[in-house]
């Protein structure tokens, strides 16, 4: 039957007589096919919207297509990223972090492809890391927790942190505003949810699509705060180091328009790669003829900050494995492995400054 807006479709295989969600019939054959993962999160969506104050708008062609992709060539892992908030500092190496209650909508990989990242030597080791590609997250399941804790009296594991309404951080083991999410928009979706529920949060990316005038229509100013991470400067270094992620460029004119459109944002030089090895600025007998550089940061990038009217910075300094070395040195050809002292490790793998030499 149609109406002229809607179309109701049979469904192949299907045990229904009908398939109850409302299809454009503009869309194409690929929403016909079968799906049945995704025809399961349509229902559930459906049903959230009965229940719950948020109505969702949420475009299921683009999960559909990816499904049907994942039918044809598996995704390790599954075409669907099933982990939803977490409490990092839960895990003995995170004890420190300042922004413990986060969400990835995106995970198993991130394209930006940074060299140094952390993420990518973990999940890499399990064969994850861009297995063939990062996967978006289950929105339903986290919808089903917000409308759970704020519209519900039911226990859930998440209520006491967020009725205290902690700021979530969106985005740590992978980029939640890659440009992948134009056509997938799970993260539009989580903006969307955040705002119906008031609920403030941190927008951690290097990527240039926060910016965009249909991000920024979503973002609300009395809510969120963006972390742009920026290492260096030096875009030549950059197409090198970090293959996938948008140049600097694009990432000090995206600040800029933030910035001017009243959004308060933070530039994270993190990780920060000093220009000398260690001990350059605090042994007194340090030898400085012949010293290796590294001109990946400098302090001109600083004055490029300010001009896209940046009101704060964050410095996080280097820390590499052996892994990331490696990676580090097929990228650039220099072995940074020299830049550290011998023995000065956080751990039995990873390289990193001194404390003296940070200070």
């Amino acid at each position: 039957m149609s109406d002229g807006n809607i179309t109701e479709v049979q469904m192949k295989g299907s045990t229904n007589n009908v398939f109850p969600f409302p299809v454009k019939p503009e869309l194409d054959q690929t929403f016909l096919e079968e799906t049945p993962l995704t025809d399961k999160m349509i229902l559930e969506c459906e049903r959230l919207n009965k229940l719950s104050t948020y109505k969702s708008e949420m475009d299921w062609e683009p999960i559909k297509k990816l499904e049907l992709r994942a039918n044809k060539k598996p995704i390790r892992g599954g075409f669907m990223f099933k982990t939803t908030f977490k409490l990092v500092n839960s895990h003995s190496t995170c004890q420190q972090c300042l922004y413990a209650f986060e969400v990835d909508t995106y995970g198993r990989g991130c394209v930006h492809d940074c060299h140094y990242c952390y993420a990518k030597e973990q999940l890499n080791s399990h064969g994850y890391w861009n297995n063939p590609y990062p996967v978006p997250v289950d929105i339903n399941s986290i919808r089903k927790t917000l409308y759970t804790v704020f519209e519900t009296d039911k226990p859930n594991k998440w209520r006491n942190i967020l009725q205290s309404k902690t700021p979530i951080r969106i985005g740590s083991m992978s980029d939640s505003f890659m440009w992948m999410d134009q056509k997938i928009q799970v993260t539009k979706e989580f903006l969307r949810l955040l705002n119906h529920y008031k609920y403030p949060y941190l927008i951690f990316t290097r990527s240039d699509l926060v910016a965009r005038d249909d991000y920024l229509a979503l973002i609300d100013r009395d809510l969120a705060s963006i972390q742009f991470s920026l290492s260096s400067t030096n875009d030549k270094l950059n197409r090198l180091i970090e293959p996938g992620a948008p140049s600097a460029a694009r990432r000090l004119k995206a600040l800029k328009k933030l910035n001017e459109a009243g959004y308060w944002t933070t530039v994270r030089i993190n990780p920060l790669f000093p220009i000398y090895p260690d001990g350059y600025f605090t042994e007194p007998n340090f030898e400085t003829k012949n010293t290796p550089r590294f001109d990946f940061f400098s302090f001109d990038m600083i004055e490029q900050i300010a001009d896209a009217k940046v009101p704060s910075l964050l410095a996080g300094f280097v820390r590499l494995s052996p892994y990331s070395l490696k990676k580090m040195r097929e990228a650039v050809g220099i072995d940074l492995k020299s830049f550290f002292k011998n023995g000065n490790t956080k751990s039995i793998k990873d390289y990193h400054y001194s404390d003296k030499e940070i200070r």
